[in-house]
């Protein structure tokens, strides 16, 4: 994520601010709008519940962990303490709200998520996924930008509120 700059040096796009990801993402700063969630998560606006480390393995981001409680059901640990850029507390409901928004129809992605029948709050810490049936990259594609977890209602078209 390099972009040339006026004097003719590549620059990060983090060292350039949230101005230049807000120029190239058609006015929408959105994690769950076409692919701006790979610029947002860049920039370190947002968060997804795991990542991969320099080596591609699998890592617990803002969860610690989960529980494959059955071939369709998986328990994601979330990590504690962990608070929205204005200081409201990340729990399961803001979970549960962000990959409820990107499964939604009016969403133009999707049909990426269509595997996963349901998402619950167990507590304000914990929250159960379920498949419509097995489907091992469940955990994996909690990676993609796409599902950054993000505040509830908020307009996240012009006011990006995230974790990172």
């Amino acid at each position: 994520f390099f972009f040339q700059a006026e004097d003719g040096i590549r620059d990060p796009l983090w060292s350039r601010g949230l101005g230049d990801v807000y120029k190239r993402q058609d006015e929408n700063l959105d994690p769950a709008y076409k692919y701006t969630g790979w610029y947002m998560h860049e920039a370190g606006i947002y968060e997804t519940l795991f990542s991969l480390d320099e080596e591609m393995n699998l890592v617990p981001t803002l969860a610690t962990g989960y529980d494959q409680i059955s071939d369709t059901e998986y328990r994601i640990h979330l990590r504690p303490n962990v608070k929205f850029h204005d200081g409201t507390p990340l729990n399961a409901d803001a979970v549960v709200y962000s990959l409820a928004r990107v499964m939604g129809s009016a969403n133009s992605r999707h049909g990426e998520f269509a595997f996963i029948e349901s998402v619950e709050a167990v507590d304000d810490n914990t929250v159960t996924i379920a498949t419509k049936q097995p489907h091992s990259p469940t955990i994996a594609s909690l990676v993609d930008p796409l599902v950054s977890i993000v505040k509830p209602d908020v307009n996240l078209n012009t006011t990006p509120v995230g974790t990172g």
